[in-house]
């Protein structure tokens, strides 16, 4: 788990790497922990190599995102839609709850919409890629128009102003 501190206040927890449902549980509970006073974030994407049981813990998940009263919900990618429907059906309405079909609309909608004291946590199985999400929204904020890449000499999620902690952690159990 990477943890970062944007200078616009915007914090990032990037646990992208690994996800199974006990670890996305744990994310969670982690993020509504965390984020007592702030507006708080979830984006997600999928569990992978869940088998037959995929969809009933996917479901779960996005259940769960609501009673922890998570502020919003971006779900990323087709393999998580279940995730968005359960969330949906259990009580999150109007713009709570957000379906991308890629992470490059992800992106648009999270530098729109970000602001600061913001909490936002990534979390999927690692083959999904939104670690790299992740990475570009630790950075600075871009102006619009303008490439959010690493800074140069700098690997992605440590440019300049901003500060890490922390290590992935959950072994993976995927879709």
């Amino acid at each position: 788990m990477e943890r970062t501190e944007r200078a616009d206040g915007v914090t990032v927890i990037n646990d992208a790497y690994n996800a199974n449902p006990e670890s996305m549980r744990a994310a969670l509970r982690t993020l509504a922990d965390l984020g007592r006073g702030r507006r708080t974030w979830a984006v997600l994407g999928a569990m992978l190599e869940l088998g037959p049981d995929s969809i009933r813990e996917h479901m779960a998940v996005g259940t769960q995102v609501v009673r922890l009263n998570i502020s919003r919900l971006v779900v990323v990618g087709r393999e998580a839609r279940s995730l968005y429907v359960s969330a949906v059906n259990e009580g999150s309405w109007g713009n709570e709850c957000v379906f991308a079909e890629t992470a490059e609309e992800a992106y648009e909608l999270l530098q729109a919409e970000l602001g600061p004291g913001d909490l936002v946590l990534f979390k999927s199985s690692n083959s999904i890629g939104l670690r790299h999400l992740g990475d570009r929204i630790a950075l600075p904020p871009q102006a619009p128009g303008t490439a959010a890449g690493p800074a140069e000499g700098r690997a992605p999620g440590h440019a300049a102003g901003t500060a890490t902690e922390g290590t992935a952690t959950e072994g993976s159990a995927l879709l």
